[in-house]
Formats: structure tokens, C-alpha cells, sequence
């Protein structure tokens, strides 16, 4: 039963990353953002200033959903009684899922940095913090590939018997894939795009975890109902 307890309370935390992380992620994208490069330290200060609360709220929200991504990575490991490739496979998307919420969360910690700062009227401190905060979102940038490996480590983990579904696992190579894409139209130009829309490897790991969250919950509740 404590098995149990604690697939359910994986379950439940990845409801509450992707949940958590919508509220941040997607509340941030009307933000008006000063143009790089070219905008004058007072249209920094007052983007700063008039938008100071909703950066906040996003940054708990991102520091508290990886935060919950971290706790459903531990819920969807293979037990200890799996084949030996499948706990090889197992450490493989612990240091992947571990690298990308390290990202995400330094990316985080530079946007608190700047929250966080004494009020200034510097032109060059402004211009810096400017940067700074477009510095935090290329950190997640970078993250399709670690989140490729996550997945795809245990996708093909659930063919060789880690616990989970078959068709989790299919659908997770697709997923990974199209993260692989992603990871590459970062480096192409901006007209050129291999999945066709800038978040779609974004909203497919997402989607992911959402399933492999029922996944959890269901799964695991059922066996306990077959053992009794």
C-alpha cells in the first residue's frame, strides 16, 4: 500500500508541474517585452516595474512546478526487482529529468536575481537585468534534448519491463522525437522549422506527463485491486 500512496502522490505531481507550469509559462507571454537591444533604460525600468507582480507569481510558479516534476520523477522509476538494463535505462532519464529542471531552475533563480534587486536607475545595470531575464528563458531553450533522453529512456524501458505500459512507451518515442526536432529548430533559422510550431515538442512532453500521471495512479491501483 505504500507503493501505492506514492505512485498516486507521483500522479498527483504531475498534474501540479504541468498545471503549475501552464500559470507560468503561458502567463508570461503577453507580457510586453522592451524590444532587445535597441530599448532605453526607462522602458526597461518601467516594464520592470509594471510587470514586477506577474514575474513574481511566475517565478514561484516555475520554481514550484519543477519542484513537483522532481517528485513525479521519482514516483515513475522501475522498481528495484527490474532487469538490469532497465535500471541502467532508469538512471539515464533520472540524470536527463534532473538536468532539464536544473535548467529550468537556473533560469528561475536568474529572474528572482532580478526581482529581487534594489530598485535602480542605472542605465547599465537596467540593460543588464534586460539581459539577464533573456538569458533565463535560453536556458529552457536548450532543454528538448535532455527532455528526449528522459522520455525516450523510459519509453524503451517499457518494452524491456520497467512497469510501465507498452503503448506509454510508444507514445513517448513519438514524443521524444519531435523534443529531438525542437532541440534542432533552436539552431535553425527563424523561417526554418522542423515540427512546424515553436512549443510543439513544449506541448508534447507535456501532454507526456500528463498521461504517464494517470498512468501512475491508475495503473498501480489496479494492480493493488488484482493483489487483493
Amino acid at each position: 500500500m505504500r507503493t501505492v500512496g506514492w505512485m498516486r502522490i507521483g500522479g498527483i505531481s504531475g498534474f501540479a508541474f504541468v498545471t503549475l507550469f501552464f500559470i507560468a509559462f503561458f502567463g508570461l507571454q503577453d507580457l510586453d517585452f522592451p524590444p532587445a537591444g535597441t530599448a532605453s533604460p526607462e522602458q526597461i525600468r518601467a516594464f520592470f516595474n509594471h510587470e514586477q507582480s506577474r514575474m513574481a507569481l511566475s517565478t514561484i510558479s516555475y520554481a514550484a512546478a519543477w519542484t513537483a516534476f522532481l517528485w513525479f520523477m521519482s514516483a515513475i522509476r522501475s522498481p528495484s526487482t527490474a532487469p538490469d538494463g532497465v535500471r541502467r535505462l532508469d538512471w539515464v532519464a533520472t540524470s536527463a529529468g534532473v538536468l532539464v529542471a536544473g535548467l529550468a531552475l537556473a533560469g528561475v533563480t536568474m529572474q528572482a536575481e532580478i526581482l529581487l534587486a534594489d530598485p535602480t536607475t542605472d542605465a547599465a545595470t537596467l540593460v543588464s537585468q534586460l539581459t539577464l531575464f533573456d538569458a533565463s528563458g535560453g536556458l529552457f531553450s536548450i532543454t528538448p534534448f535532455p527532455r528526449a533522453a528522459f522520455v525516450a529512456a523510459l519509453s524503451v524501458g517499457s518494452f524491456l519491463g520497467n512497469g510501465l505500459p507498452r503503448w506509454l512507451g510508444s507514445f513517448g518515442l513519438l514524443v521524444a522525437g519531435v523534443n529531438v526536432l525542437g532541440g534542432i529548430d533552436f539552431v535553425l533559422p527563424t523561417d526554418w522549422s522542423l515540427t512546424g510550431h515553436p512549443l510543439l515538442d513544449l506541448l508534447a512532453f507535456l501532454a507526456w506527463v500528463l498521461v504517464a500521471s494517470v498512468t501512475l495512479i491508475r495503473r498501480r491501483v489496479t494492480n493493488s485491486a488484482d493483489q487483493a
